[in-house]
């Protein structure tokens, strides 16, 4: 391995012409080799010399000396004499930092794609890949799709990790990535689709047109950054935590319980499998009771998320589809529901459901039409009306809230 460090020390004569002698010492093998060229080749190859030989242009004579691997530098003067010497898995991590080094941005590209074509090769060889800069591995990134990475094997984890690593911190970058916990069920969150994301554990609210939604409470203490930091330490790789977090920002609805979920939880929509009784007053799989008002959703198993078809089409669901495998397996510490998952009977009850397009119009619409009617037919002032409506809404609440504990208690009997 190459380690110029502090090197380019030099003695000089005076004259006007251009030569350059390089004396390399090799201190692994305990040898010396000197290597002539044009100084003007230098200067045009490895910009890393030119500040050195640009302070003695007049020199007939430059001397540098450098300390590194001798065969790896014997490979660099034939590549900037134009003897095309060939890369190998055994040599390319050697040229790339070296070119790095020396500022060959040429030969520096060279070696990135050499290694982005041949990774499998480069990564079975006995090679010490940590002197590679954070930048090279950056670089090395951009010229890898996910679909690649998830395609590559690296069982010793010396670079495959750091490549999802950088491709982490590509997708943080982005100015949706605002991720939040929530204090109550201690989901990980995108801020900017808070207001339409469910918590299980927060009171279901319903809104004048009939719609219950119960929001995540924002954990003020969750810091993104720690959580990953966290998570990395206690062994989780870092393409285990680029699938949550990619899994987490990225979302769907769902045709089935009209839910919009992150595509983290696809395997979360609650179902009775055997349906409702004859008589309809509870569920033949369960026996749990059916809700007199339809405010949420219930299930005693999970089952898979059945995306609309604006989902259908996305990128981002596409994506899933092709990686789903290594979503589940990110989350998996996590415990996340699976479909089929027999539920507990107060996870039966802690589902959402909102009503469709068609329902909310019908449903609003015979509200509006009876509230209006009775109001009118009073004579109440503004104020009064919005007295009322607010009376009307809490009312509403209250007996979905007494209707749920009912039906819970009825459960646990």
């Amino acid at each position: 391995m190459v380690d110029f460090g502090e090197t380019a020390l030099a003695t000089t004569s005076l004259s006007t012409s251009a030569k350059a002698i390089i004396r390399v010492f090799d201190e692994s093998r305990n040898a010396r080799k000197d290597f002539h060229c044009h100084t003007a080749l230098l200067l045009r190859e490895m910009s890393y010399f030119s500040r050195y030989i640009l302070n003695r242009i007049s020199d007939n004579c430059v001397e540098i000396d450098v300390h590194c691997d001798l065969e790896v530098f014997e490979w660099l003067m034939a590549f900037i004499s134009r003897k095309r010497p060939k890369l190998e898995p055994r040599t390319v991590i050697s040229i790339l930092v070296s070119s790095n080094f020396l500022q060959m941005a040429r030969l520096e590209e060279i070696s990135l794609k050499y290694l982005h074509n041949h990774f499998q090769e480069v990564v079975q060889a006995p090679l010490d890949f940590s002197c590679i800069s954070e930048a090279l591995v950056e670089k090395l990134a951009k010229l890898f799709t996910i679909d690649h990475l998830a395609t590559l094997s690296d069982p010793d984890n010396k670079l495959l990790d750091q490549l999802y690593f950088m491709h982490l911190c590509n997708v943080l970058s982005t100015e949706k990535a605002k991720f939040w916990r929530c204090k109550l069920c201690q989901s990980l969150y995108v801020q900017s689709h808070e207001n339409r994301l469910r918590c299980n554990k927060t009171p279901i609210k319903i809104n004048f047109w009939g719609q219950g939604h119960a929001s995540h409470e924002r954990d003020p203490t969750f810091d993104i950054n720690v959580y990953l930091a966290t998570q990395h330490l206690q062994h989780t790789s870092w393409k285990d935590l680029y699938w949550r977090i990619w899994s987490t920002l990225n979302h769907s609805c769902c045709r089935n319980c009209r839910t919009f979920y992150p595509l983290a939880l696809h395997a979360t929509c609650p179902t009775h499998p055997e349906g409702v009784s004859i008589s309809k007053t509870h569920y033949t799989c369960c026996s749990s009771p059916t809700l007199p008002i339809p405010v949420h959703p219930t299930g005693c198993q999970n089952t898979e998320h059945n995306p609309d078809e604006q989902s259908k089409t996305s990128s981002a669901d596409k994506t899933f589809l092709r990686h789903k495998k290594e979503i589940d397996t990110a989350w998996r510490r996590e415990g996340t529901s699976s479909p089929g998952e027999t539920l507990s009977p107060l996870a039966v009850q802690c589902g959402m459901y909102i009503w469709s397009p068609e329902e909310c119009r019908v449903q609003s619409t015979l509200i509006m039409n009876d509230r209006t009617k009775h109001q009118q037919n009073r004579k109440l002032t503004l104020t009064q009306q919005r007295e009322e409506d607010a009376t009307i809404m809490n009312a509403l609440i209250q007996q979905i809230v007494e209707s749920r504990a009912s039906q819970l208690s009825y459960n646990s009997a």
